[in-house]
Parts: C-alpha cells; sequence; structure tokens
C-alpha cells in the first residue's frame, strides 16, 4: 500500500538494481493495464510487491555474489514477527578487479519491517527502508566521468484493521526522504564539452486508506482514498560546447551554454475512489469505480475523474473471458521536474485511456493458455527529453542529439499469446509471442516511440528435483529504433539535419540466460545452494544504439556513425546459505 519512488541503485545510470533484497519479497504483481481504481495517480501499469509471509521459526540467510552480499535476518514473536536485511553491492569490487578505468559504483541498502497484532482486530506494521550509493563511474574512453551520491530514506506504518468479519481495511502513514548531488565532465572531441552539478533535496509525506465491505456472497464494496504533500528542492549548474547541432524541433539551437537554475517546488495531492463488484448469474463478475484525481501547484489546482469498469466471465470449467475499460491520471511527481533539460514546472497531468480483452484457458494435458489484446490511447502527455541515438551515457544531457519530444497524443496497442505448463514432473516451461505497436503524434505524423517492439518473444525452461535446478530464459525482439543523420555541407559549426525519427532499426535483439543451481540440505532447516548464472549465453553482440562524432581533420568534414554493442556475456557465481 506504500508507494516507492525511484526505488533503484544507480537510478541516473540506467538504474539496473532494485532497491528491495529478494529475500524479503514474498509476491510481485504487474498490472500491465487496466488496474482498478485502488491504484490511482498512475498512466500506464502497476507493480505491486507484496513482502514475504511470516516465518514460522528464526531465519538466518546470507548471499553472496558477483553482483551483492546481502544478510536477512527473520524470526516470529509472540502476536507478531520482525525482520533485517542489509545488502552491499560488490559492483565496485567487480571493477577494480577488472576494469578499474571504469569507476568505482559502491551501494548499499537496508531493511527492518516490524509486525505485530496489538489488538485482535488490528495489525500494525512499522517499516524502514534506507538507500545508500556512492558512484563514480566513467566511459570507456574516459570521455565522461561522473560522481553522484543518494540518500533515500522511506519510512512507513501500516495499520490492518478487522472489526468484522464483513469489514477490512488499511491505512498507511508514511514519509519519504530523498537527498542526490550528481557531478560530471564530458570531453569528446568532434561532439562537445562541457560539465554539470545537480542538486536536490525531496520530502513526500502521505496517508492512504482502503477499505472493503462483503454485503452477502455476491456484492463487495471498495472505498479508499489518498493525500500527499511534497515538497523539493532543485539546484542545477552547467556549461557545455557543442561542435554539432542537430537540425530538429526541441534540439538545442546554442553551440554554446550556460545555465543555473533553482527550483523550491511543492505539490499537493487529492484522490479518492468508490468501486462495486457484482457477481451475477452464470459467474459473471462486474467491477464498476469511479476515482476522483486532484492535484495543486503555485495555487491552482487540477480535477480529474477516472471512470473504470471490469467484467469476467467464467464460461466453463476450462475457460474465462475478461475485459476492461478505464481512464487513468498521472500527476508529474516532485522528483520529475527535467531541471536538467530547462524544466521549470509540474504541468498538468496526463491521461491515457485502456481497453483490454483477455481470454484464458485451462487445457486437459495442464497447458495454460492466455490471449490478450490491449488498446491504450494517450490524450494528455507532458514533453520529455531524449537522446536520439545513444542512451547509453553517462551524462545524457550534454550530448547533441539530446532532443524535446513532445506529442500531441499517442497509441500502444498489441496482441500477445502465452502458454505454460503447469505440474509437469520436475519440469515447467513457458512461450509467449507479442505483436505491439507503441507511437507518438508529433505534428500530425506518427512516430515510433524510442522503445517499441513490433514483434518479441520469450521462453523459458525449468527443471529441478531434490537436488539440482536448471533453468533457461530466451528473448528475441526486434531491434530497437533508430534514427538517420546527414552533415549538412558548409555549415559553421557543423549541423546534422534528422531524417524521420525512429524510422530505422538496429538489428534483431536475441538473448539467452541460463542458471544452474545445486542445493545441500542439512540437519534440521539449514540448507546451502550453490549457483552459476550466465547471462547472455551465446556472446551474442546486440546492437544497443549508436555513437556519433565529426571527423573535421578530413579534406571534407564527415560524420562518423558507429553502432554501439550491449553488454558481452555476464557470468556470475555465488551462494544462498539459510541456516
Amino acid at each position: 500500500g506504500f508507494r516507492l519512488v525511484s526505488p533503484f541503485h544507480m537510478k541516473d545510470f540506467l538504474s539496473p538494481f532494485s532497491v528491495l533484497n529478494p529475500g524479503f519479497v514474498g509476491e510481485i504483481g504487474v498490472h500491465a493495464g487496466g488496474f482498478p481504481v485502488t491504484f490511482g495517480d498512475r498512466m500506464s501499469a502497476v507493480v505491486d510487491i507484496a513482502p514475504a509471509t511470516r516465518p514460522d521459526a528464526l531465519v538466518r540467510e546470507v548471499a553472496v555474489s558477483v553482483f551483492n552480499s546481502a544478510l536477512l535476518l527473520a524470526a516470529p514473536q509472540e502476536r507478531g514477527d520482525w525482520l533485517v536485511a542489509a545488502r552491499r553491492g560488490n559492483l565496485d569490487l567487480v571493477t577494480r578487479a577488472l576494469r578499474p578505468e571504469l569507476g568505482r559504483p559502491r551501494y548499499r541498502d537496508f531493511h527492518a519491517r516490524l509486525r505485530r497484532e496489538v489488538l485482535d482486530d488490528l495489525e500494525v506494521t512499522a517499516n524502514l527502508l534506507l538507500l545508500d550509493d556512492d558512484i563514480d563511474v566513467r566511459d570507456g574512453d574516459a570521455e565522461e566521468s561522473a560522481r553522484a551520491r543518494y540518500r533515500d530514506a522511506y519510512t512507513w506504518l501500516r495499520l490492518r484493521h478487522r472489526p468484522g468479519t464483513a469489514i477490512e481495511g488499511d491505512t498507511v502513514f508514511g514519509w519519504t526522504r530523498m537527498r542526490s548531488r550528481r557531478q560530471g565532465s564530458a570531453d569528446q572531441p568532434g561532439v562537445g564539452s562541457g560539465e554539470l552539478l545537480d542538486r536536490r533535496r525531496f520530502d513526500i509525506a502521505s496517508l492512504q486508506t482502503d477499505w472493503s465491505w462483503r454485503s452477502g456472497e455476491r456484492a463487495l464494496v471498495k472505498l479508499g482514498g489518498e493525500w500527499r504533500h511534497a515538497r523539493g528542492r532543485y539546484a542545477y549548474d552547467e556549461q557545455h560546447e557543442l561542435e554539432l547541432l542537430l537540425d530538429h524541433p526541441g534540439a538545442s539551437a546554442e553551440a554554446q551554454r550556460e545555465r543555473s537554475l533553482s527550483l523550491r517546488p511543492a505539490l499537493d495531492y487529492l484522490g479518492g475512489y468508490g468501486a462495486l463488484r457484482l457477481e451475477g448469474p452464470r459467474g459473471l463478475t462486474t467491477e464498476a469505480g469511479l476515482r476522483v484525481d486532484a492535484a495543486e501547484s503555485a495555487g491552482r489546482w487540477e480535477t480529474r475523474l477516472s471512470p473504470r469498469l471490469a467484467l469476467l466471465w467464467p464460461a466453463s470449467d476450462r475457460l474465462q473471458l475478461r475485459a476492461s475499460w478505464g481512464r487513468f491520471v498521472q500527476t508529474r511527481g516532485i522528483e520529475e521536474i527535467a531541471v536538467p533539460d530547462g524544466g521549470s514546472d509540474l504541468e498538468r497531468p496526463q491521461r491515457a485511456d485502456h481497453l483490454v480483452l483477455g481470454l484464458d484457458y485451462r487445457a486437459a494435458n495442464g497447458v495454460d493458455l492466455r490471449l490478450e489484446a490491449y488498446d491504450k490511447r494517450y490524450r494528455v502527455l507532458r514533453p520529455r527529453w531524449e537522446n536520439l541515438l545513444n542512451t547509453f551515457v553517462v551524462l545524457p544531457e550534454l550530448k547533441p542529439d539530446r532532443v524535446r519530444i513532445a506529442p500531441e497524443r499517442a497509441r500502444a496497442r498489441g496482441i500477445e499469446l502465452s502458454l505454460h505448463r503447469r505440474e509437469a514432473l520436475h519440469v515447467d516451461w513457458w512461450l509467449s509471442y507479442q505483436l505491439a505497436s507503441a507511437r507518438d503524434v508529433i505534428g500530425g505524423n506518427r512516430v515510433r516511440r524510442a522503445w517499441d517492439q513490433r514483434h518479441r518473444i520469450s521462453a523459458g525452461l525449468v527443471w529441478q528435483n531434490a537436488d539440482w535446478e536448471a533453468s533457461l530464459a530466451g528473448l528475441y525482439h526486434s531491434g530497437w529504433p533508430t534514427t538517420a543523420l546527414t552533415l549538412r555541407e558548409g555549415s559553421d559549426p557543423a549541423v546534422v539535419e534528422v531524417d524521420t525519427v525512429n524510422a530505422l532499426r538496429l538489428k534483431d535483439y536475441i538473448s539467452l540466460d541460463a542458471r544452474l543451481a545445486r542445493k545441500f540440505r542439512f540437519a534440521g532447516n539449514d540448507r546451502l545452494t550453490l549457483f552459476l548464472e550466465v547471462s547472455n549465453l551465446l556472446y551474442r553482440k546486440n546492437q544497443c544504439c549508436v555513437d556519433s562524432d565529426l571527423d573535421d581533420e578530413a579534406e571534407v568534414p564527415r560524420l562518423d556513425l558507429s553502432i554501439v554493442k550491449a553488454r558481452p556475456i555476464v557470468p556470475s557465481v555465488g551462494f544462498v546459505w539459510r541456516f
């Protein structure tokens, strides 16, 4: 029930790691669209994470791998339990041993939870989650370097009420504190040079309550509300000089720029919802809801209504049909102002309409089939900034391919077919195919979004017995969109003309990951698991993006474009010891 804001390590450097220790996580539910009114102030998807269940006895777990070292302790108490989890990233040790020129990325996290039943109908849970990052990174050519420091703290208290057999509710009081400092410099011949200093402070207080009342056997009423008050501070300084300019709307038109910005934004948010779920004839279940989202910034309130409707019909013991439609509204978070790109306000709330149709079929041979079609239409969108050619850079704001994208509307739609084999002896497998499209409408033209994947296939196989476990997971998707550039002759400074954005594609992406684990059991419940994991087992050099620079030493200046390859083969070994 508590919202985590950017819960990632190395968050300005592609956010590769979650701050949540896997030992703390019980279940993860992903709502890819059409989610109920319980979730507000979200426009596209929701990741709902439930903590691990209450331990039956004292649990001590030590986990060590190439990427992390972690310790977890948990134990039951009279009418409650407690959990403590701490983790340290090992990436700085790996880079020091193998590639010290890439820098020193250090990160840590800590989670503590205390749960107790204070009354027969009231359970109280207190949580603390801390993030501590000290990042020093450089690119492989030593043309970019950056230092970043992050200190985030999440504190929340959850009250679970059970006043009767038909009524239950949750109330969550939360406080989020975020502090960051990022500075860096870039000096790339033929592209440009510059430096920046980015300091941020955010404090967010929140209160959320959710209640449900079951009226008889066929009706369920849901009611809830949410309040947030956020304050922030931005201090940003930048100076850079570009040797290349892009002739494209939203690109920098200044070869030299100095910028110093200071903001103290504040945001208040109020949300409320109501929903009614009814079970009708032949098992047809209908849930209709209405949500109100209101946000205030700079003395002005914006209020939006979000109606939603969902249907579930069990046509037979093996076949279920689903349908949902809804409107979804999302305000810009206090931490999301694009100050490095010149943004200075929170802008108006965004809006999207979702239509999702689904079919689930459970075959007699143990294969589950799911067919789903979705259509998301975005009517109100805020501008965003992207690097057209290369997103794998340390300081994206200092690159000439940084452009402002301001679509009038957008649309994401697709069809997905998935198969999953369940209850097979020692073996589990899955296979899915998706045909999809994600496009913006800019100036009346439909333009691919940078993450558009026309075709996508994923598959996995898991085999296990009492002592061994082996798994393979494969992924294929259409190549990432990219853009053609042409150097304009005789321009000073050099000007690059941009063809249709994202009209081209790089080569198709293929990856295969593998895991092998050996499990040992000792007296009592002691267990030791040794594992070997390999990402990109085929060592395929997948294309991720394009690098560009100006060769002005040639007789006729030319623009050199080179393909950037994604990660190579990445092995990892480790163990998990639970005792």
